[in-house]
């Protein structure tokens, strides 16, 4: 069937806020305990229902929680004695009878709206729009990606997107990449484990030597969207919101939490 791919996954909430007692506060109503056995898990769920391998670029936003869940799973499988290894920036993990693939990437919020980054997880010195596009595709490493298009307050808009249109890899929308004459994608933009591929693509022919070369030439091709269950709903998109931008920012002020 190919591979399954959520490019554009957040995983938690929030991965760098600590509670009074130490422990990591993930978000609101949302807290995993053992979340590198969680997310594969996930994935092999997936796996075994539609036979197929899974890639989910795990999303920086403002901290570092790509490295801190490569790190993890790493450690969950060598403990669990699961096959996993690094290469060309992607982390393969043998679990079941198929493969989780993981690759790194970072949204960013520009001065002209959202640019997602997939590839590496590393941040810009800049949030100026060129700077980053350049940057990006200087590496020669990473895909360039526009999440929320049009969207109000964090999207970029489309005659913004169309001045930069030489440095994008693909769009969310169809419309927007009809319009733009560039690839579109879909991704879940999930802060949950189990709405990770709630809404993704599946390429076919991926190749783990050449990820990023992959995942371009796939997207050039339409790939219809894919949805697995459970969808997210009003109420995890309120819960988000709620917990990113009312709870979290409230308890962080009163010290009840504290980034660590």
């Amino acid at each position: 069937m190919g591979t399954i791919v959520d490019l554009h996954t957040h995983v938690t909430d929030h991965w760098d806020i600590i509670r009074r007692n130490g422990k990591k506060f993930f978000g609101l109503f949302n807290n995993p305990t053992e979340i590198p056995k969680e997310i594969l898990l996930r994935c092999s769920e997936l796996q075994n229902s539609l036979g197929s391998s899974t890639l989910a670029a795990i999303v920086n936003f403002d901290d570092n929680r790509a490295g801190g869940l490569f790190d993890e799973i790493e450690r969950f499988a060598e403990s669990a004695k699961i096959d996993a290894k690094r290469k060309s920036g992607v982390l393969a993990v043998r679990f079941g009878s198929s493969t989780s693939y993981f690759i790194q990437g970072r949204e960013i919020r520009t001065t002209k709206g959202d640019v997602l980054i997939v590839g590496n997880g590393r941040d810009f010195p800049s949030r100026e729009p060129e700077y980053i596009f350049k940057a990006a595709r200087g590496d020669g490493d990473s895909l360039v990606l526009i999440p929320h298009l049009g969207v109000p307050v964090i999207g970029m808009n489309l005659t913004t997107a169309d001045k930069y249109r030489e440095f994008i890899d693909a769009v969310d929308g169809r419309e927007y990449a009809d319009t733009l004459k560039v690839p579109s994608f879909t991704a879940s933009d999930s802060h949950t484990i189990k709405h990770m591929f709630s809404k993704a693509q599946i390429f076919s022919n991926f190749n783990l030597d050449s990820p990023v070369v992959s995942l371009r030439d796939a997207l050039k091709n339409y790939n219809k969207p894919y949805q697995c269950k459970p969808k997210q709903g009003i109420y995890e998109m309120g819960r988000h919101l709620v917990s990113s931008c009312l709870y979290t920012p409230f308890m962080l002020k009163r010290g009840i939490l504290r980034r660590g």
